[in-house]
């Protein structure tokens, strides 16, 4: 089929960040520039296409709901000092790494490390072991709460001071969640489904033209 995606994540950056009660000058900054991209295309569209919008998810806003977002400082520090070998890492845009070892012995002693880490008595991170790469670990840092200046996070006996490690990036306003909307012009779908049924229905659409 003969379609393009176009993917924007400006307003949700934002209203990860700047979604206060007021429509402030951040979001309708970020309101403007869309609808401009918008326009654009609309200009630009043939008489045979079609548009889709997709918010696969949207977020609600959870401003002074007390979640802060911390981000790790030095990767290679936070390793040394948990004592993880590895061979690389990827950093993902907010907290989270896919981290990649040369043996799979290097893999399950750095995620039965990574799962003994506490922070105020619960773990400080979410792990995930890749199934299409043996060698592959995912982690995210899961603790969302307010942490103090001498707040220290542990694993068994050893304690070390959380701020040496990590840095607050904000506290967050908006937060995804499950539900979404889809406008479209001329491919129609259901007023309820998944969205794994998404791409089927666009498929389908593209069979009835032929």
């Amino acid at each position: 089929p003969d379609f393009s995606i176009l993917f924007l994540n400006s307003l949700a950056h934002l209203q990860h960040h700047y979604w206060h009660q007021d429509l402030n000058k951040e979001i309708k900054m970020s309101l403007k520039v869309i609808d401009k991209i918008f326009g654009r295309i609309l200009k630009e569209k043939g008489k045979n296409e079609s548009i889709v919008i997709i918010n696969a998810l949207s977020q609600r806003n959870i401003f002074k709901k007390g979640v802060f977002i911390y981000r790790q400082i030095d990767t290679n520090k936070l390793f040394e000092a948990l004592k993880i070998n590895y061979d690389k890492f990827e950093e993902g845009m907010t907290n989270d790494i896919h981290i990649f070892f040369n043996s799979d012995k290097d893999k399950i002693n750095a995620f039965n490390t990574l799962s003994n880490v506490h922070l105020n008595g619960e773990k400080l991170f979410f792990l995930e072991k890749d199934v299409n790469f043996k060698n592959e670990l995912f982690y995210q840092l899961n603790y969302f709460k307010d942490v103090k200046s001498n707040d220290y996070f542990q694993i068994k006996d050893k304690f070390f001071k959380f701020f040496e490690y990590f840095t607050l990036l904000r506290e967050r306003t908006g937060e995804h969640i499950h539900e979404g909307d889809i406008l479209s012009e001329k491919v129609y779908f259901p007023k309820k489904l998944f969205n794994y049924q998404i791409s089927s229905y666009i498929l389908e659409n593209f069979s009835k033209e032929d």
